[in-house]
């Protein structure tokens, strides 16, 4: 995460953001909740997501790791199997964002057109 901060180049930031992704996807639980709960993870992926500055590239990436969090909630911390979705949900703003990016794309596509 710090590599990321430090980074200025948006292909930079892209790739290192897509190594951190590829490391905590699937079944890799134990990293996930070290990156959630002693590195603040879900606070990182919200500022992430919620920074205007970002490429659309780096976005799609937030996403896919986001909705890898969110599909695995129940695996992640078995005591609290919602964590990650109220988390996102309720607390973060990220739903806001993640309609004005939707709604970006959407335009996006039709103007290809």
């Amino acid at each position: 995460m710090t590599k990321f901060v430090e980074e200025k180049e948006d292909k930079n930031k892209e790739s290192v953001f897509g190594a951190l992704s590829s490391f905590l996807r699937a079944e890799n639980f134990n990293s996930k909740r070290e990156f959630i709960s002693k590195m603040g993870g879900l606070q990182f992926l919200a500022s992430s997501i919620l920074n205007e500055k970002s490429t659309l590239r780096l976005n799609k990436k937030i996403l896919i790791l986001m909705y890898d969090f969110v599909l695995n909630d129940e695996m992640i911390f078995e005591e609290q199997p919602t964590l990650v979705r109220k988390t996102m949900g309720e607390q973060m703003g990220v739903l806001e964002q993640l309609m004005i990016i939707l709604k970006k794309s959407s335009e996006d596509i039709n103007d290809s057109k």
